[in-house]
């Protein structure tokens, strides 16, 4: 099993103030479902291979300025990375234990798991370190007592993941946050961006509910029995 204390949620709103990371994943839940229908306009629905690969490759471009978009409107830092070699660049997102990047993810037939359609290898390089967040753990693995409950910022790897729906392409089938295992094959978690903002919303509540106050009972006094008379 995974270490306890490494809860995925946990560690993602770590080292940033709730409120302000509530706002960002409101705003990219916002601009995101914005990529998909942009890409429809700017490229309408067609059943041409040729249309539909240059939709995809928009739609990519568009997501990008969602999450470039969601950071400026809540002032969450977002950095741009190059692969090697410097072919071209990509969005990264440094919140809590992780580092995010931009995914696609796919489902084979409809109610079919999910699985991760983007393979780079600059993102397995990003997830090296994704072990620890294995909920079955494995044999291999050192014991869940030994893995250092200090992990730098950033330092898993996670990816902001959306889902084409063919049925109705200007919405995406899913919007989230995707955890996978070292070597991308697996899943490890993914929470929908409602399954987040939820939680941060809990987050926030409990942060602000009034300290119970602690009741001091006192002891009832006996009185002492009079003494009998003479």
């Amino acid at each position: 099993m995974s270490h306890p204390s490494l809860i995925p949620l946990d560690l993602l709103t770590r080292s940033v103030d709730p409120e302000r990371l509530l706002r960002f994943f409101q705003a990219l839940d916002e601009e995101m479902a914005a990529a998909s229908a942009d890409a429809v306009r700017t490229i309408p629905a067609a059943n041409v291979p040729s249309a539909k690969q240059a939709r995809g490759t928009l739609r990519r471009h568009f997501m990008e300025r969602a999450v470039r978009t969601a950071g400026a409107r809540t002032d969450v830092e977002v950095g741009t990375s190059w692969t090697k070699p410097a072919t071209w660049s990509y969005p990264t997102v440094r919140i809590g234990a992780f580092t995010l990047v931009l995914g696609l993810v796919f489902s084979r037939y409809v109610g079919a798991p999910r699985q991760l359609r983007t393979r780079s290898s600059y993102v397995e390089k990003l997830c090296a370190r994704n072990a620890p967040l294995d909920p079955q753990g494995t044999l291999f693995e050192p014991a869940a007592d030994a893995v250092p409950t200090l992990i730098p910022d950033g330092a898993f790897g996670g990816l902001i993941v959306s889902e084409h729906n063919a049925a109705t392409p200007e919405v995406p089938s899913f919007v989230g946050f995707w955890i996978p295992s070292n070597d991308l094959k697996q899943r490890y978690h993914n929470y929908s961006l409602q399954q987040i903002m939820k939680y941060l919303h809990d987050k926030i509540a409990s942060a602000k509910k009034p300290a119970r106050k602690v009741v001091h009972r006192k002891l009832p006094k006996l009185r002492k029995k009079p003494a009998p008379k003479k």
